[in-house]
Parts: C-alpha cells; structure tokens; sequence
C-alpha cells in the first residue's frame, strides 16, 4: 500500500479490554510525545466497563486520534490486526493500555529508523515497574536469541512493509502473537536493538506471566516450533534441547518434539 504524502510518519495501536484502570495513562503518553507527526488508534476490544467511552472522549478532542471498536471481542491478536487495517503511517508499533512511552520515545526511534534504511524493526529497553515503587532496568537482547527467548520486549518500532509482507499477528496464537510475530520478521528482516529506555512496563498481579504462565510458554514453543525448519541444524536442535527443558520445568507433559 502507497502511503499518501500527508499521512503521519508513525501509526500507533492501542488495543484494549477492560482496561480502565490505566488507560488514560497509557493514551497520555502518546499524546504527550515531542514527535508530532503520529496517529493514535484505539481499538476497543469487546469491553463491558468504560473503555469505549474513554476513546470515543479522546477521539473527540484530538483529530490524529481514532476509536474503533469490535463486538465480540476478537482478543489481542485480532484487536491489532483491525487496528493496523486502519493505519496510513510508513511506520507501525503498539502499545499496551497500562503501560507507557517515554516523552521522547517515538522521535527517537524515528531518527534512528530515518538514519538507519537498513533496520526494519527497532526495540529499545525498557523500565519494569509496579505499583509498590520498584523499579527494574530491562535490556533489549540481540536478535539471534529469538528461537530461546523474547529479546524484543514491549517497545519498538517497524516498517509498514514489514507489516504487509508478513500478513499481521497470527489470531491463532494469542499469548504469543508478539513473539509468533518477531520470530517471522527475524527470517527475512533486520531487526535492530537500541539501548536507550523509552518505555515503563508495568508489572501487576493481572499480567499475564502472573496468571497464565504456563500456557504463555506453552504458546510460545507453538510460535517457535513453527520456524523450526527456518534454522540451520545445529541452532535447530540447541533450540530443541533448550525449549524441552523449558517445558518440563513448566510442568507440561510434552516436550518439544523432534524435527528432521
């Protein structure tokens, strides 16, 4: 898709449910951003409580703001999809309706993104936080650890092309859209790191790694089984080595399975 020449640079999703309790932080943030030239769309995903009205308000007060809203609710996966499906910026990243940028966050990548034409996808560090006051510095790790682990985190920034070509988050893998997602991206783009903290990324008791842990992991070795066949044979079976370890210290059954 052309994008037209008075669209905003970055296309930012904020797909929510229920998600009152820290949304109008988490709009706030994007508002608030040095780098103007962005759009904001909320996507209301099925809620019951009061996040509908929440966008609708801010979608009246600020024109680069949009609300969409899905009944049923069609879960992450989907929420940004529909979201993406809306966006006209070169650039695409999404947030979470309890976390937050920081002032600079988006002017920052962009710069980097416009200096650097061969990264199609940056991630930064980032700030793990709860409510409590505690604080923890999170690293983004390099691009090679994909196959073991998540290295990208929660704030990052990519290419429209990068979008298109690898068709959006897979809706069969919720709990790992984001990392079904970079692992596909990491076969046939570049992605980059940047070590600057851009983001706080709050930890709570309703996160999903505090309540669904174990299918979170679960889904994870879906989206990594999936590029298996991508990896050369040595790394193929250090991945199964390790994810089979991972499982079983998780308590499920079934360990990864073997791979031509």
């Amino acid at each position: 898709m052309r994008v037209r020449d008075d669209a905003p640079r970055i296309s930012v999703v904020l797909p929510s449910r229920d998600g009152m309790a820290h949304l109008e932080e988490a709009i706030t943030s994007v508002v608030t951003q040095t780098c103007k030239s962005w759009e904001l769309i909320l996507v209301d995903d099925g809620s019951r409580d009061g996040t509908g009205a929440c966008m609708d308000a801010w979608q009246r007060k600020d024109e680069r703001i949009r609300a969409v809203h899905l009944w049923p609710n069609r879960g992450l996966p989907g929420a940004l999809n529909e979201g993406f499906r809306h966006a006209r910026g070169a650039l695409f990243t999404w947030t979470s309706d309890d976390n937050a940028y920081a002032p600079g966050a988006l002017e920052r990548m962009l710069a980097v993104l416009d200096d650097r034409d061969e990264v199609d996808l940056l991630y930064t560090d980032y700030l793990r936080f709860d409510d409590e006051g505690h604080e923890e510095p999170v690293r983004a790790g390099p691009a090679a650890a994909l196959p073991f682990e998540n290295p990208v985190g929660a704030c990052f920034l990519y290419r429209r092309e990068l979008h298109e070509e690898l068709g959006g988050y897979d809706e069969g893998l919720p709990l790992a859209e984001d990392y079904d997602f970079w692992l596909r991206a990491n076969v046939r783009f570049r992605l980059e790191p940047l070590h600057e903290t851009l983001y706080r990324y709050r930890s709570h008791p309703g996160s999903l790694t505090s309540t669904r842990g174990s299918r979170v992991r679960a889904a994870a070795w879906r989206a990594v089984d999936g590029q298996l066949l991508s990896l050369e044979p040595a790394q193929r079976a250090r991945v199964l080595l390790h994810w089979a370890r991972r499982l079983a210290a998780g308590g499920h059954g079934a360990a990864a399975r073997s791979r031509p």
